[in-house]
């Protein structure tokens, strides 16, 4: 009896022996359920120091286990510690891009800004440039117009007309006349009021920063065209017409209430201005040297019965001024945007 106790111990031993060394696909549990076996037997066996080295082989294959699966934990949460690290230095490269971006961007809208700020301020010179020219055009048909002709020559004083430019070379001019009083307030005539109306309607459409296009050849009833320009600088193609006049012969007063008339003398203009596809503005220069425009073109759409166009105009004419065009301009584009 006591051989077959032997066998069946060291069956025991083997199987508790296997338990612990077996392939490491075993789970705890199956490990822990052959130790449980192994025990079982050696209880069955009534020998107590297998029992006892049952127990302990339980034992250490349990704290095996714990500490592998305590290390495997540790190794998995080093590893979290590593991803997380490694996510937070991927954010923080991103957003000092992001910021390095940012800053970039915000130094070449400023480079921009002082570019347009420059651009701007050149442009503003060109066109203060342009006014003063166009100033000194309209100072020299003035000072033509008081001029007296001597056999086919204006009598000019050098020294004079070199005052009034500022600065021109008197050489040029030099011995072509005698001298002759200075320039007095003499009433201006027609000539030199057309001079001033002209240079006065090009400087406007320059402060006002718009486009001038002065017309030349036969009169069809249209001196010239402003085209406006859009929000961005460019030509819009939105314009308007201008019919210029100078003299005090282009507008009388009315007997009954002293309202100004033009009277239209060419009734083929009145039909031309009516079938323009934008509005027409008469600029009417009179010798107290007021410049004023009316849109014409509101007055005979107003007054033109059964086809009939009318043969005068009550003048209301406002100053032709840059302020004044400016704010023409902003109404014309607000239409259009509207329409």
């Amino acid at each position: 009896m006591s051989t077959l106790w032997r066998k069946i111990s060291e069956v025991v031993i083997q199987v508790a022996a296997k338990g612990i060394s077996g392939p490491s696909f075993l789970t705890n549990a199956v490990k822990i359920a052959m130790f449980s076996l192994s025990h079982t037997l050696a209880q069955m066996c009534h020998r107590g120091e297998f029992v006892e080295d049952l127990r302990r082989l339980k034992e250490n294959g349990l704290h095996r286990s714990e500490a592998r699966a305590d290390t495997e934990a540790a190794k998995a949460k080093e590893a979290v510690a590593n991803a997380t690290e490694a996510e937070n230095r991927a954010n923080l490269l991103t957003r000092n891009d992001r910021i390095s971006r940012a800053e970039e961007k915000q130094k070449l809208a400023e480079a921009a800004k002082t570019n347009a700020e420059a651009a701007a301020l050149l442009k503003k010179a060109e066109v203060e440039a342009m006014g003063t020219k166009i100033d000194a055009v309209a100072k020299f048909v003035c000072a033509l117009s008081k001029l007296k002709q001597k056999g086919g020559r204006f009598a000019v004083d050098p020294v004079e007309l070199a005052k009034l430019f500022g600065g021109v070379d008197v050489d040029l001019i030099e011995g072509s006349s005698p001298k002759l009083p200075p320039l007095g307030d003499d009433e201006l005539d027609a000539a030199a009021l057309c001079g001033i109306l002209e240079a006065h309607a090009k400087l406007i459409t320059n402060e006002a920063n718009q486009i001038y296009r002065e017309y030349n050849g036969p009169d069809y009833g249209i001196d010239a065209e402003i085209e406006f320009k859009n929000d961005k600088g460019k030509a819009s193609g939105k314009r308007v017409y201008l019919q210029l006049k100078s003299g005090d012969s282009h507008l009388t007063k009315r007997k009954t209430d002293g309202r100004e008339i033009f009277h239209i003398k060419k009734t083929h203009h009145a039909e031309y201005w009516q079938s323009q596809a934008y509005p027409v503005y008469l600029v009417i220069c009179t010798s107290d040297k007021r410049i004023r425009w009316m849109n014409i073109s509101e007055y005979l759409k107003a007054n033109t019965k059964a086809g009939k166009f009318p043969t005068q105009i009550l003048f209301s004419g406002e100053p032709f001024t840059a302020a004044d065009l400016r704010r023409l301009r902003a109404d014309i584009l607000t239409k259009s945007r509207n329409t």
